[in-house]
Parts: structure tokens; C-alpha cells; sequence
């Protein structure tokens, strides 16, 4: 059943799959992610060569090979399950629970090796109208003092690979700067802190992690909250 509009999946997915929502990522991750994307397509296009698929028909292969990455990369680098929440009724977020035990998993990943400035959660969690048709708006302000900054790129890459196989919508975004997040955000969100850097400084911060991971149902939408 679509949301809204009988037409609206169709737009959706289509459009997602087209820009992949590139178009809303800082300078470093957009440039990562389309030489990943160029890099599979390079390796799978000479894989189907070696292997003589399409009788060795140069055009057919490369067809299939740029169809093929594209989808590939939306499924596990784009807003996959996003898109697919705001399609359809039936889709839910996994559970507060979840995506708590996520979140925990990127702080340790990005905090390992000390890559990033700050992690901060945005969107419906931190104006408390989470619910289970809401998706998680994490993003990571990565170093820029070293280059231990760019492992930030793959870490993200990982991290949403991982948020497609657990079935988790989630728009995570890696920023060169502070700047660049506060530009996109809505005004009335002040972030939660999953991570500050000691000397890191942002303009205005909501809720500690801490406490979320203490009492959930203090980001719920009180109306909704008995339905995760």
C-alpha cells in the first residue's frame, strides 16, 4: 500500500535509485562514493569480459555492469530502506532497541582510531516524535586535522552495509565540517550527542546519548510510542 499518492513508490524508488541522494553529501564522501562506484563497475565490467558473458558484446556488457553497480551501491551505500519507509505503510523501523545497539556500534567504530570530530543524531529523535515509521538521521563530522579523517569514508560505507542486512532506515552522512551539517538542519533540532571531541565546539546540542540509552521512550511520539 503506498503512503501517499498512487504513484508514489514509483517516484520514490525511481529517483533514489537515479541520485542515490548524492546530491545531499559534503565534497569528500560524494567524490569517495562515486570512485567506489567507478571502481565496481571497472572490476565487474572486466570480470564479465573474462568471462566471455554476452558473447564478449562490449556494449551489452557495459550496460548490464552499470546497471548492475548502481543498484548494487543504492542497496548498500544509499537510503535504501528510506525511500522504501516513505513508499510504503507497511515498512517499520526495527525498534528503538536496535537502533540504539546501532548507534553504539558506530561510536565504537569511529571512536577505535579517534576519526571524527562529533556523532550526532538529528530528525524525529531529537525533536521527540520518534516513532516506528521514523528513520535515523546520524552524521558524522569527520577529522580534518589528519588524515585519519578519510577512514571515516569506508567506516560509513560499512556502516550502512550493515544497516541494509538489519533492515535499519538510516541517512548517515559524513561531513567535512560542522558548518555543512547546521546549513542542512531544521533550525528547531538540537542533536543528540552520541560524540564530542574534547575542544570540538557546535553551536547548539540537545540530549546526551547517555540518557536515550537510559529511557528510550524519552524521543517517543507519546501517541505512538506503544506501537515499537
Amino acid at each position: 500500500m503506498l503512503k501517499q499518492g498512487k504513484y508514489r513508490a514509483i517516484r520514490n524508488i525511481s529517483i533514489g535509485w537515479l541520485s542515490h541522494a548524492i546530491h545531499s553529501t559534503d565534497f569528500s564522501e560524494r567524490i569517495f562514493r562515486i570512485a567506489i562506484e567507478i571502481l565496481l563497475m571497472v572490476l565487474c565490467f572486466n570480470f564479465i569480459i573474462s568471462k566471455g558473458m554476452f558473447n564478449s558484446n562490449i556494449l551489452s556488457s557495459a550496460v548490464v555492469t552499470i546497471i548492475a553497480c548502481h543498484t548494487i551501491m543504492w542497496m548498500l551505500d544509499g537510503n535504501f530502506w528510506v525511500y522504501m519507509l516513505d513508499s510504503f505503510d507497511w515498512m517499520r523501523n526495527p525498534g528503538i532497541k536496535r537502533i540504539i545497539s546501532y548507534v553504539k556500534l558506530c561510536r565504537r567504530l569511529f571512536q577505535v582510531a579517534n576519526l571524527c570530530n562529533a556523532i550526532l543524531i538529528y530528525g524525529s529523535m531529537c525533536r521527540g516524535e520518534f516513532h516506528d515509521r521514523s528513520d535515523l538521521d546520524l552524521r558524522i563530522i569527520r577529522r580534518n586535522d589528519s588524515w585519519l579523517g578519510i577512514l571515516c569514508l569506508p567506516v560509513a560505507l560499512f556502516l550502512r552495509m550493515v544497516s541494509f542486512f538489519i533492515v535499519l532506515p538510516v541517512d548517515l552522512q559524513v561531513a567535512d565540517s560542522y558548518e555543512f551539517i547546521y546549513g542542512q538542519m531544521r533550525k528547531d533540532e538540537l542533536p543528540i550527542v552520541v560524540h564530542l571531541k574534547n575542544g570540538f565546539d557546535i553551536k547548539l546540542t540537545g540530549k546526551r546519548f547517555s540518557e536515550i540509552e537510559k529511557n528510550p521512550s524519552a524521543v517517543f511520539m507519546q501517541e505512538k510510542a506503544q506501537r515499537i
